[in-house]
């Protein structure tokens, strides 16, 4: 890349960075000035790139100069004396610094602890939710089974011992009343309802012990009622894509018995 032939009419910020430290050579030197005019903004990049070299000559050498005034001086390092003249052109001198290089530098290890920190993070999450011992855990596990971890809880164990909640039946029993019998009490019949407090899914739930529908037309029709049965079947789509029928009974009761009451 230092032989003039292979200097490009395009902008190489890194032949301009050889060319301010002076490394350089010089058929490459005068080659890439000579191209600058037909670079676009050549001469500019030029001296934007001079100007911060400078500053990053000037910046870094304050940083690496020592504290003057820590250290008291010496007779021979009067002002005018060779030794001293030395001194300060020694410490003038400061090594060149690349903006470019040193910016991705430390771009590059902020990227890398970064990721480290990503994955550290990642593999403590996932260590807590398995709950997975490591690889030299299960090493010792199999060397010895009184370190396993304790088996899980089954039904029978005592972890299950504690209050349970109890099983709450979504069909409630409703007395209805029916009439005045014979003996002038008032017939009640309980009858099955579901509780519209509980969710959707408690209606597929069988009600508990309830009159069957035969006990329940006689203690009618023995408390002084007329009832008329009739049971048609209707036809209903299963999810599965198959069809079947379900019973309906419609019952339509008439009281007789107790002419007063009525």
């Amino acid at each position: 890349m230092n032989r003039p032939e292979e200097i490009s009419t395009q902008w190489s910020q890194e032949l301009a960075d050889l060319l301010v430290d002076g490394a350089l050579p010089e058929d490459a030197r005068r080659e890439f000035l000579r191209r600058l005019d037909s670079i676009a903004d050549g001469w500019r990049r030029l001296a934007l790139t001079f100007l911060e070299a400078q500053t990053w000559r000037q910046s870094m050498g304050e940083l690496l100069a020592p504290d003057r005034d820590a250290r008291a001086p010496f007779p021979d390092e009067a002002a005018g004396s060779p030794r001293a003249a030395a001194g300060a052109k020694k410490f003038a001198i400061a090594r060149p610094w690349r903006a470019g290089r040193w910016v991705f530098e430390v771009a590059a290890l902020a990227a890398v602890f970064m990721i480290a920190l990503a994955l550290g993070s990642r593999l403590d999450n996932g260590r807590g939710q398995t709950g997975l011992p490591s690889v030299d855990h299960r090493a010792d596990l199999a060397g010895n089974p009184a370190a396993a971890p304790p088996a899980p809880a089954t039904a029978d164990s005592p972890a299950d011992n504690g209050p349970r909640q109890p099983v709450v039946s979504p069909w409630r029993l409703v007395s209805v009343p029916i009439g005045v019998g014979p003996d002038g009490a008032m017939t009640m019949v309980d009858l099955p309802v579901l509780d519209p407090e509980q969710p959707g899914e408690a209606a597929t739930t069988p009600p508990g012990p309830y009159l069957p529908l035969p006990q329940f037309v006689d203690s009618l029709r023995q408390s002084g009622h007329a009832v008329e049965h009739q049971r048609e079947y209707v036809p209903v789509d299963m999810p599965d894509g198959s069809r079947t029928l379900f019973p309906v009974d419609h019952l339509q009761i008439r009281f007789v018995g107790n002419r007063d009451y009525q």
